[in-house]
């Protein structure tokens, strides 16, 4: 199962024109799960999904 993204653009101009960031959050993944490119490419190397959240949280929250 591929989960959906939807992004709905705000009403009110300002914040229209200020940049947003769009976070990606799994609950509970499974570490060992191989994740690859969803479009068959290489543009990325596979990689088990216990060491990329590894990797971001050590780069998101280093001091």
């Amino acid at each position: 199962m591929v989960p959906v993204h939807r992004v709905i653009i705000p009403e009110e101009e300002l914040k229209r024109c200020t940049p947003r960031r769009s976070v990606a959050f799994f609950y509970d993944p499974d570490w060992k799960a191989k994740i690859t490119c969803l479009d068959g490419s290489n543009k990325y190397p596979p990689i088990k999904c216990g060491k990329y959240v590894s990797q971001v949280m050590r780069g998101s929250f280093s001091f």
